[in-house]
C-alpha cells in the first residue's frame, strides 16, 4: 500500500518585506489558492513533501511573478514522482 502523501508549500516575497506564508495541501490537490498576494511582486515558493511514514523529500524551489502567467505545478508533478520513487 502506497504511503499517502501532502505538501507545504512556503511562499515569501523575494525582498522580504512581509510576513511569509505556509500552507499545507494533501499529496491528491491539483491546486492551491494563495491569498493575499501583491501585483506584479516576486516570490520564492518551497515546496517539501512528507509521506504519512515521515519520509521527507528534498524541498523545490520556484521563483514566480504575480501578474504573469507563471505556474508551479510542475513542482508538485515532480515531487510526486520523487517521494514514490525514493519514498
Amino acid at each position: 500500500m502506497a504511503s499517502s502523501l501532502s505538501f507545504v508549500i512556503h511562499v515569501r516575497d523575494s525582498y522580504a518585506a512581509h510576513e511569509p506564508q505556509e500552507l499545507t495541501v494533501s499529496g491528491g490537490a491539483r491546486s492551491a489558492h494563495i491569498s493575499g498576494l501583491l501585483d506584479y511582486t516576486g516570490y520564492d515558493i518551497n515546496i517539501k513533501g512528507t509521506t504519512d511514514a515521515g519520509v521527507h523529500t528534498e524541498p523545490l524551489t520556484a521563483f514566480v511573478m504575480t501578474g504573469t502567467c507563471l505556474k508551479v505545478w510542475s513542482l508538485f508533478i515532480g515531487l510526486q514522482k520523487y517521494i514514490f520513487q525514493h519514498g
